[in-house]
Formats: structure tokens, sequence, C-alpha cells
């Protein structure tokens, strides 16, 4: 009875360890086929990204044989015969004029007043002296005042006025996107550039252009 149970643990020993020895066979079998397929996606996405750069290096070379288009325009030229250059300088010194004749206006007539209280101080008592000294010191205060907000103003005008034309002129140079143009530079007295080649310069063409459509407008008008 006793051999019996013993050869029945040895029997079933066998059968454990043929077991184990199955499932790691198994094991290794689903390792192999993972290490397999890892390196089969790692392959196929070495070549994906191969595929990317060969095609991101054409791209750039494409984008290097296309040259940058430059072009450029002498402002210094623009604004010295630019239509609307000078109905803005005309309003601007219109406006100017009239600024400064109100004011001569109002200091004569303060210049007239403190005449008036010199030549009258003589017969003025202490406290009348002592109020107009008063007035006239405001007054003169706020012509201080007035000549400073105007000077203030006038400044204001002319800087809408250059906001104004380089608006108008920066809508016009926007049509020549249509011509594959890329940048557009200012060659003037106050540029940083040096030198640039006179067949890249499109300062009459704009300006004529400019005018034109100046014209157009004010018949509109």
């Amino acid at each position: 009875m006793v051999l019996s149970l013993n050869n029945r643990n040895f029997v079933g020993l066998n059968i454990i360890k043929q077991m184990n020895k199955n499932i790691q066979i198994a094991l290794n079998v689903v390792f192999a086929l993972g290490i397999g397929y890892l390196f089969f996606t790692q392959s196929q996405q070495g070549e994906s990204a191969k595929d990317i750069e060969e095609v991101v290096e054409e791209q750039m070379t494409e984008e290097v044989d296309e040259p940058l288009q430059v072009r450029y325009v002498n402002s210094d030229t623009i604004w010295g015969n630019y239509l609307f250059v000078d109905e803005m300088r005309d309003n601007l010194s219109k406006k100017q004029e009239e600024y400064r004749n109100d004011l001569e206006r109002r200091l004569r007539a303060f210049e007239k007043e403190v005449m008036e209280f010199q030549q009258n101080a003589p017969t003025m008592s202490q406290f009348e002296g002592q109020e107009k000294q008063k007035q006239l010191l405001a007054k003169e205060q706020e012509l201080t005042r007035l000549q400073e907000d105007l000077s203030v103003k006038l400044m204001e005008m002319e800087d809408k006025m250059k906001r104004d034309l380089r608006k108008s002129i920066l809508s016009y140079l926007k049509r020549y996107r249509n011509e594959k143009v890329d940048v557009i530079l200012d060659f003037s007295t106050s540029s940083s550039v040096l030198m640039i080649d006179d067949s890249l310069n499109l300062t009459q063409e704009v300006l004529k252009g400019l005018n034109e459509e100046y014209n157009q407008k004010n018949t509109k008008k």
C-alpha cells in the first residue's frame, strides 16, 4: 500500500514537471513572438520616420530653391510727392494758424487789460488793486495752459496724420502680395538700409498708384 502511494506520488511529480516544462516552452514562444513583433513595429516606425525626414528635406530643398522676393520704396520720395501728404499738411497748417490766431487774440486782450490796470492803479484802493492783480494772474495762468493745450493738440494731429499716411501706404502695398513679393524695404535717409540694387525699386510705381487712388477717391466726393 505504501509502495503504491509512493509510485503514485512519483508519477504525479513527473506529470507536474512535464506541465511546467510545457508552460515554460509556451512562455518562450510567446516571448519570442512578442520580441519579433516589437522589432517589426520598430522597423516600421523607423521606416516611417525615415520617409517623413525625406519628405521634409524635399520640401526644405524646394523652399530654398525659391529665392526671397525683395523690393524697396524710398519713403522720402513718397512723403514729398504723395498728394495725400499735401492735403494732410494743408489741414495741419490751417489748424495751426487757427490756434495761433486765437491765442494771439487772447494775448492782445490780456495785454490791454494789464495796461489799463497799470493806468488805473493810482486811483484804485488797495483792496481793488489786489483783487485785480489776482484776476490778471489767473488769466495769465489760463493763457499758459491754453498755449500748452494747443501745442499738445497740434502734436496729436501730426501723429494722427503720420498714422493715417502710413496706413494708406501699407494698405496699397498689400496688393504686391499677389505678385509674390515677400519683403518691401524702406530705403531712405533715415532707414538702416545702406545699399540696394536699383532694379528692386518700386518707388515711382507705388507713388503713381497712390496718387491715382487718391484722385479717384476725391473725384467721388
